[in-house]
């Protein structure tokens, strides 16, 4: 998600393609690396700093940052599947 309104809307409008740096410049990634094995070996040493903290602690983390993001989806999931459902009816899908 971007609090940058007009940034989406420009991006939904055009469907334009953006790089992965401006993805990490404007925040909808939080890293970039140059090869597949540097992801990897980033994404190991995140998963091991993360398994080291508290099972409790990251379970609660987790389950109050998706309460929130759930309570906002849920109710407009039924609407977009309508909105899709009606494009496909179309000749601009």
């Amino acid at each position: 998600m971007t609090g940058n309104d007009s940034f989406l809307r420009e991006l939904n409008f055009t469907g334009r393609f953006f790089s992965s740096e401006e993805a990490l410049k404007l925040g909808f990634v939080s890293k970039v690396c140059e090869t597949r094995e540097q992801l990897l070996q980033d994404l190991l040493q995140l998963a091991e700093v993360i398994a080291s903290k508290s099972p409790v602690a990251v379970w609660t983390i987790k389950q109050a940052l998706n309460h929130d993001l759930n309570r906002i989806v849920e109710p407009n999931v039924d609407y977009m599947a309508r909105t899709n459902a009606a494009m496909l009816l179309t000749t601009d899908v």
